[in-house]
């Protein structure tokens, strides 16, 4: 076989092989009609009509192992097989390759391809986004194109990666011979989502009540924009929080790309004691972030989220030792850049969500160092820290849920307090006011043990049933942090710990409430040990 050549000329050309000898085969037909495999013949080159889509080289692998002496009709139809798979593997599931009736003594068999092209493309039961928008976000499967499913099936995985709309194809044969005809099928909601929560998540020296809102938009232009603004203030004082914030989110389509802005402003006149004065904080922030979707791993989706922020921090700090009280404005302004990390999803009876974030300030953009020592004895403008956290529920079914959390921050060196490590409060260690701890460095660790749900046996003890999920828990938390280069006066080690049970449950939809009884086991600067603290969260999502 070693002096055999092979020349390949598509659209009516041919894959040709030339033998070193030149046998006439014996008489035989070939086609869709023939059945036994019938005398052997040579086959000295395919002839692939009716392709525009595969590559010479393509059609060359699929057929070459089909070509030379003593080859039968079952090779013949190999070939096609061959080539319909090759097709198939890039795609291209509307072509068809077809064995026409001919005379094989010629040495050249005839491959006819079928290349079926979408005849009618079509959106149906979208109420809330725009049908052309929808159309445009599919390219490989446009009206007169032959249909790519592999590109397709990416470009509905991205006209799916907002929850308010799920787009399904629907194929069928077309109403014109030789097509095949394609339903978008839309399954969307209004995206427009709220919230409010009241809560008594509050730090010292303030009213106990917050009320927090929230209200997004997820399809500004009809291009799947997001916009989202947040409010969080105390309602009986004002000026004990004021917290407000917003984001912009922009998937650049037909990319694992989005772009990410975000800012906020916050406004407290709450005075936060430290070391012989006490502090006054507000401040406001915008930054800018591209998010890379990654591939999943397993079950788990993957995010890369990489950008920078301008912050400006202003302190009043009043110093109780020099009267009258002196007030000294502290304003701090610096860029850091981050880049984390997030893994979320369930796999099997476990739901998993971890991040790893970096943090780096920058030296020689914002504030003078100065200001970094003023605000932070030691504290630099050049700071690094490290970020992780890991939340798992496993679900073991009739015997209930294990929940374990974990929290942890390392940095170089003494943080100003925006960067810091806090602990306490209703999402950190429960049974103490909000932010009890700050330092540098910090561990806080969670656990819970829960009961199955109650829903099901309280659902069937009423006419109308209300509860999605109830459960009640008990748990332990936990938090550890340390005080870099601390100053004589200063602590230089926190702990703090707590136990208790509490209650959690979804009703009729989207009330969530959380009720907690925690008795914390240190003392802490507004918390005694061994007094039991009682929290709650109510939150109704629209």
């Amino acid at each position: 076989m070693s002096g055999l050549a092979l020349a390949v000329a598509l659209g009516g050309g041919s894959i040709s092989r030339a033998s070193p000898t030149s046998a006439q085969p014996a008489a035989s037909t070939v086609g869709p009609q023939s059945a036994a495999s019938g005398p052997a013949f040579e086959i000295q080159a395919y002839d692939v009509d009716g392709n525009t889509i595969l590559d010479q080289e393509t059609i060359e692998s699929a057929v070459y192992p089909y070509l030379g002496p003593q080859r039968s009709r079952e090779d013949v139809n190999a070939a096609r097989q061959a080539l319909q798979k090759a097709y198939q593997s890039r795609g291209y599931q509307s072509v068809v390759v077809e064995i026409p009736p001919q005379d094989a003594r010629t040495g050249i068999v005839k491959l006819h391809v079928i290349e079926a092209p979408v005849g009618r493309l079509r959106v149906v039961g979208s109420n809330y986004y725009s049908l052309d928008a929808i159309k445009e976000q599919v390219p490989s499967i446009q009206e007169g194109k032959v249909p790519d499913f592999n590109a397709a099936q990416k470009e509905v995985a991205d006209l799916n990666r907002t929850a308010d709309r799920q787009v399904t194809p629907l194929i069928r044969p077309g109403k014109m011979p030789g097509t095949v005809d394609i339903d978008l099928k839309v399954h969307d909601n209004l995206p427009v989502h709220g919230s409010v929560e009241v809560n008594n998540d509050h730090a010292q020296n303030t009213t106990p009540m917050r009320t927090a809102g929230t209200v997004s938009y997820s399809n500004l232009w009809q291009l799947g924009h997001t916009l989202t603004a947040t409010a969080v203030v105390a309602p009986n004082k004002l000026s004990d929080s004021e917290t407000f914030s917003g984001s912009y989110l922009a998937p650049i389509w037909g990319s694992p790309w989005s772009v990410l802005i975000t800012g906020y402003s916050n406004n407290s006149n709450v005075p936060v004691p430290l070391t012989f004065a006490s502090a006054l904080g507000e401040g406001y922030g915008i930054g800018a972030h591209g998010v890379l979707r990654l591939s999943n791993w397993d079950e788990l989706t993957q995010t890369l989220n990489l950008g920078a922020d301008f912050k400006h921090s202003v302190d009043t700090t009043l110093i109780s030792f020099c009267p009258p009280h002196a007030c000294l404005p502290n304003s701090v302004d610096y860029v850091p850049l981050s880049v984390d990390y997030s893994l979320s999803g369930a796999s099997g009876s476990s739901t998993v969500a971890f991040d790893a974030a970096l943090t780096m300030g920058l030296r020689g953009i914002g504030s003078a160092a100065a200001a970094f020592e003023q605000k932070r004895a030691f504290a630099r403008s050049n700071f690094v820290h490290v970020n992780i956290s890991t939340d798992i529920t496993e679900d073991a079914g009739d015997y209930g849920q294990i929940g374990l959390r974990f929290n942890e921050q390392l940095a170089d060196g003494p943080l100003i307090p925006n960067e810091e490590f806090t602990a306490g409060g209703l999402l950190t260690v429960r049974g103490y006011l909000q932010s009890s701890v700050l330092a540098d460095d910090g561990v806080f660790a969670s656990l819970e043990i829960r009961t199955p749900s109650f829903a099901p046996l309280v659902d069937s003890l009423i006419d109308e049933p209300i509860f999605d999920e109830w459960r009640a828990y008990g748990f332990t938390d936990g938090a550890v942090a340390w005080v870099l280069d601390p100053l004589p006066e200063q602590t230089s080690k926190f702990r703090i710990g707590s136990f208790g049970v509490g209650t959690r449950f979804h009703a009729l939809g989207h009330l969530a409430s959380d009720f907690i009884f925690a008795v914390p086991m240190r003392d802490a600067s507004a918390t005694k040990a061994w007094e039991p603290y009682f929290q709650f969260s109510v939150k109704s999502e629209l």
